[in-house]
């Protein structure tokens, strides 16, 4: 009898230790990417009296399920903005709200950023980092289980001889602030 009962007890931490490493293992794991490398375009801007020319800074960004099970977005926020010593000046700010599935290693549609229209020298000031084209924001989704999670991540423009963006994802974490975060 005491034998059997050991056995229980093992097969009952089993099933505990199973039950608790199969999310992890086998969870979504939804992560901000760069579909398409920053672009910057130049555009002359006729006024009555002159004209001046503008840079704009676009990118694309997107979701992308690295795990191995569904996720449900349920918020996905993103702002796009020129940073000076100076100032900040916001460009495109998105917000989606809509429940989206995000299959086991499927994208969801990538979301075009527009910086503000800034000027010859302040683009000059992104392209060599006294600036900067500045991305942040956050993504909440559910995973099968049930758990929801909070993915932070920004990202920057990175100038030079080759420019190029990069974009960091925090860690994931469970959102403490269930459902209330979503308003």
């Amino acid at each position: 009898m005491l034998a059997n009962n050991g056995s229980l007890a093992a097969r009952s931490l089993t099933t505990k230790a199973a039950t608790e490493h199969i999310p992890i293992v086998e969870g979504a794991y939804v992560y901000v990417t760069l579909v398409e490398g920053i672009k910057e375009t130049t555009v002359t801007v006729l006024e009555p009296d002159s004209a001046r020319q503008v840079v704009n800074f676009v990118l694309k960004i997107g979701l992308r399920n690295f795990g191995k099970t569904p996720a449900f977005v349920e918020k996905f926020v993103a702002t796009i903005s020129f940073v000076s010593g100076a100032r900040r000046q916001p460009g495109t700010r998105i917000e989606h709200f809509q429940s989206t599935i995000v299959g086991a290693g499927e994208d969801y549609p990538p979301t075009t950023l527009t910086a503000p229209e800034i000027s010859e020298a302040e683009a000059a000031n992104v392209r060599r980092f006294a600036a900067q084209i500045y991305v942040e924001g956050f993504l909440i989704y559910t995973d099968i289980w049930n758990v929801e999670w909070r993915v932070d991540f920004a990202g920057r423009y990175i100038g030079g001889s080759d420019p190029r963006y990069r974009i960091d994802n925090g860690q994931r974490q469970r959102n403490t602030w269930r459902r209330a975060s979503l308003s």
